[in-house]
């Protein structure tokens, strides 16, 4: 349980809020599927932390990241158009390159070159990896870029779809580190063959957590003894201050799913899953979800229509009445609230792991307060590539340590 003002201090990240803050300064995020931006196309709209850019690609690849609003009069530039390595507003014609600079204000006429260096357009700088453009929205020297395990791959070996979400960004963590729930929520999908290798979630619900702090987060083991004197072990990663890295349905080589928020504002959330797969060919859609639109690939409805919940569905055996596994998660994580309220919980033992991440960030953002370097930042000589979700079924008297991670299918 939280009080209202740890509470606040986790969650709100809009105006100058110490959380916001330190992400914005801190950490690169996760902005908008680079799919999603095409060479010489339409400019997309991004919200992070309260504020509103434009995102978009040049002619030569090149992605631009801006403030919207036109720094002339304050016209989305998301309207621009997109051509010859520029984006023109087209309320005036002012014309801007991809590394901020200002290439013509058309309205100077014959004084448009001396004008055009006055003007204070604030763009940011942009990494592509992963299938994802991420930003820096900070000031001075640009934080290390963390090379996740699913940063460097080829592209056949993961995918990457997302789904804003009507929740605070805590909301969308807490669900990615909560094991306990998925032999209960999750049942009714236990038992297809994507997810076999999941099915020993429903033989024990009681689930005996192990941790190890890490310099990045934690090391999070979920044990469930299903009998037989063996033990079902799920080894979930976490980065602070979103990556959840959940382990294969089908260990030791299936695909791993990264999920993690990007914080729209205090409560809003993009929701990324990235599925992947170090071995071979990355499965396209994460937890079977059919994907239609990668960009809201599993929305649901209003809390008036209990979120899209059907309940014929129900009463013909499903457990949630949900068509969709991850519209399960993201069903849950919105019913709580637009921030939920941690005054009234009443935690169990299962709890253990969404503890520690919300210690995690508090001591983050008070790092901050006191002017340092969080903590968990990237940097101090972390390998982020070496990070790896793992499962097994192994004897009940073998500890989770010794679940190893092999460097290529052939070790096997």
């Amino acid at each position: 349980m939280l009080d209202r003002e740890q509470n606040e201090l986790m969650c709100l990240v809009e105006g100058g809020a110490p959380m916001g803050a330190m992400l914005r300064q801190h950490f690169w995020l996760p902005a908008v599927r680079a799919a999603r931006l095409e060479a010489d196309g339409a400019p997309a709209r991004v919200r992070l932390l309260g504020d509103d850019f434009v995102a978009w690609r040049a002619t030569d690849g090149r992605v631009g990241f801006f403030d919207e609003g036109c720094p002339h009069r304050g016209v989305s530039l998301a309207l621009g158009v997109n051509k010859d390595c520029a984006l023109t507003c087209i309320f005036h014609g002012w014309r801007f390159g991809v590394d901020g600079k200002v290439l013509d204000v058309p309205t100077e006429g014959e004084n448009s070159e001396a004008f055009a260096a006055t003007v204070p357009l604030k763009h940011y700088p942009v990494r592509e990896a992963a299938g994802i453009i991420w930003v820096w929205l900070g000031s001075g020297e640009e934080p290390e870029f963390w090379n996740l395990p699913f940063m460097d791959l080829a592209p056949d070996r993961y995918s990457v779809i997302c789904q804003p979400l009507d929740a605070n960004w805590v909301q969308g963590v807490e669900g990615t580190i909560d094991s306990s729930h998925v032999g209960v929520l999750h049942q009714s999908w236990m038992q297809q063959d994507w997810a076999k290798g999941m099915s020993s979630t429903q033989k024990s619900t009681a689930v005996e957590y192990d941790f190890e702090d890490r310099p990045y987060g934690y090391t999070a083991s979920a044990t469930r003894h299903i009998g037989n004197d063996q033990k079902y072990v799920r080894v979930t990663e976490f980065v602070l201050p979103w990556f959840g890295m959940i382990p294969p349905e089908t260990p030791p080589y299936g695909d791993r799913t990264a999920i993690f928020v990007a914080p729209t504002d205090d409560t809003h959330m993009m929701q990324f899953f990235v599925r992947f797969n170090p071995y071979t060919e990355a499965g396209l859609d994460g937890a079977g979800a059919q994907v239609g639109d990668p960009d809201a690939f599993a929305p649901i409805g209003s809390a008036d229509e209990h979120w899209g919940q059907d309940r014929e569905l129900m009463k013909k055996g499903h457990w949630t009445g949900f068509r969709q596994l991850v519209a399960e998660d993201f069903a849950t994580q919105v019913s709580q609230g637009p921030i939920a309220d941690r005054e009234k919980e009443y935690l169990s033992s299962s709890d253990q792991f969404v503890i520690r991440v919300r210690r995690g960030l508090l001591r983050a953002v008070r790092e901050f307060q006191e002017g340092k370097v969080p903590s968990c930042a990237p940097g101090g000589g972390v390998d982020f590539s070496k990070i790896m979700p793992r499962a097994a079924t192994i004897a009940a008297d073998r500890a989770w340590e010794e679940i190893e991670i092999p460097e290529t299918m052939e070790e096997a």
